[in-house]
């Protein structure tokens, strides 16, 4: 696929270049990102984020042959990561309930010694929603733990994540609210909240925290991507406020949000000492955002708008 991407970024007839575009985009960049929303939307009809998808991957070939955009060193690479982002995109902004749900879950998963080698890109069908059924009155933790001490062998997170949802309830058509979060009242106060503004003085105090509390909660931020997206702070800033050259920043950006563990192997601390950062900085948010918005806004800000459930606590 590279070799076809620099044949199409130094074609000098439009023939050519249109013969090598038509293949990175069909041939090949098609294939990914279906899989890719098999994997991540199994259950949605998806034809038009699939549209989506290969028309943002052609007007960034065509800056890239323009040189309004940087080349890419691995093309292949780059389509899965932009086919991943726009599912995450799709859920958050379509069901987002289940993906505070699916938030939570991946966390416990990813950071709970008990759980770790369980998470695999395939696995097994989890049994019958009748087979977890005495178990769904459980919290939330207690029912997954329940799982995966009954399941055996490797699960993936979108399939726990539906089980979970379908046991519990979770539904986001006609403005359902998770049964366990208690989130009615703190949805409906962001709800009333401009994001963007409530972004953009949270931007503010983040800049000010200590420099490892920075990195505590912003490499474990689900909604990091949102800073760009609502013009609160470019990439640029972001890397400037983690004292990161922006290049190494970059090559972390498709990855995040880290994992508590690979976070504090970063900061070379221990885990417990990341989580202890991200609770301090929560903290000193809170106090310094509280006589504005409000104990409730704050912590409704913080936990929904970020959707780092369980990742700030």
């Amino acid at each position: 696929m590279d070799h076809l991407l620099a044949q199409y970024l130094k074609a000098e007839g439009e023939d050519e270049a249109q013969g090598a575009l038509e293949s990175l985009l069909g041939e090949h960049a098609t294939p990914i990102i279906r899989r890719t929303l098999r994997s991540k939307l199994p259950e949605v009809d998806w034809p038009d984020l699939d549209s989506q998808i290969r028309l943002q991957l052609l007007e960034r070939l065509q800056k890239m042959r323009s040189g309004r955009a940087p080349v890419v060193d691995d093309f292949a690479g780059y389509v899965a990561v932009s086919a991943y982002r726009a599912c995450y995109a799709w859920l958050r902004e379509e069901k987002p309930n289940y993906t505070r749900l699916r938030n939570r879950i991946r966390y416990q998963l990813e950071n709970d010694p008990r759980w770790l080698g369980r998470v695999g890109e395939s696995a097994a069908p989890l049994p019958c929603d009748f087979a977890f059924e005495a178990a769904a009155h459980l919290p939330e933790r207690e029912l997954l733990r329940h799982i995966l001490t009954t399941v055996q062998g490797p699960v993936t997170i979108p399939a726990v994540t539906a089980l979970i949802a379908r046991l519990k309830g979770v539904r986001d058509e006609g403005g359902a609210e998770l049964s366990e979060m208690g989130a009615g009242t703190e949805s409906s106060v962001v709800d009333r909240l401009d994001r963007a503004n409530a972004l953009r003085r949270l931007w503010v105090e983040l800049r000010e925290l200590p420099v490892n509390q920075r990195h505590a909660v912003l490499l474990a931020l689900d909604g990091i991507e949102q800073m760009p997206a609502c013009g609160v702070a470019s990439v640029r800033e972001l890397a400037a406020a983690l004292e990161l050259p922006l290049a190494e920043f970059a090559g972390l950006w498709s990855g995040l949000p880290l994992a508590d563990a690979a976070i504090a192997a970063r900061l070379r601390l221990t885990r417990q000492q990341v989580i202890n950062l991200r609770k301090s900085a929560r903290e000193r948010l809170s106090r310094r955002l509280a006589p504005k918005w409000g104990t409730l806004v704050i912590s409704a800000v913080i936990a929904l708008l970020f959707q780092v459930g369980g990742a700030i606590s």
